[in-house]
């Protein structure tokens, strides 16, 4: 990224299901259902679960899941002579949060630009290509820019399934953890006991709850970071 963004929130996210947490992934009758659940009886407990699996979900992907409006304000880089200009431009600018899920409002240098006129966007990865008089896509100028927007996923968006699908994971390999570990795939007591996982265990294996399969789910959703 070659410009400096400054982001805040200015509406938190909210419960997307009744009586669950605001960054919740999978509602409690869904997890119920794969569990094949009738009674309540474990109902607190996994509501615990799904709360802590869609956290460590959310913190492999390096995101937050949930809509929130947040607002970036992007500075590009600027030579300091003989005039402020762009090192090669800005093109496109990449916004903090996506999928963006309504139009944005964008300010340049103070100016109030107008979409499908100044500027286009591209909702599904969270881009703005700014476009000359003519409406041929440019590079943003050296100025500061404001854009505030809403962005995230629902938990019902098709294209959040797979991420879903982890945390309902997640939480059912926890569920039957209380009477065998699932990761379990045989055990020998011939020469003094012997256990074997369906998957490895030390250096590059799954951490915490997150198997290779739950991983290979999330594994679109991850936001690279660079140290």
């Amino acid at each position: 990224m070659d410009f400096v963004i400054v982001s805040t929130v200015v509406a938190s996210a909210t419960a997307a299901f009744q009586g669950q947490q605001p960054y919740d992934v999978v509602d409690l009758p869904t997890v119920k259902a794969e569990l094949n659940l009738i009674d309540g009886r474990k109902d607190a407990l996994l509501l615990r679960w799904i709360t802590q699996a869609s956290a460590a979900a959310a913190k492999f992907c390096n995101r937050v899941f949930a809509v929130e409006t947040v607002q970036d304000q992007i500075f590009p880089p600027r030579d300091y002579f003989p005039a402020p200009t762009v090192i090669g431009g800005v093109m496109p600018l990449q916004l903090s949060r996506w999928p963006v899920t309504q139009s944005p409002t964008v300010t340049e240098n103070g100016v109030a630009l107008l979409e499908n006129t100044d500027f286009i966007v591209k909702y599904d990865v969270g881009q703005l290509l700014r476009l000359d008089v003519k409406g041929w896509p440019r590079r943003w100028p050296a100025l500061p820019t404001v854009v505030q927007y809403p962005a995230g996923y629902k938990p019902t968006d098709p294209d959040f399934a797979d991420a879903v699908d982890a945390v309902i994971r997640m939480v059912k390999a926890r569920y039957f953890a209380q009477a065998r570990d699932p990761a379990l795939r045989s055990e020998n007591i011939v020469g003094a006991y012997e256990v074997q996982y369906w998957f490895a265990s030390g250096p590059g294996a799954a951490v915490g709850n997150l198997t290779p399969d739950v991983e290979a789910l999330l594994d679109k959703y991850r936001v690279p970071v660079v140290a």
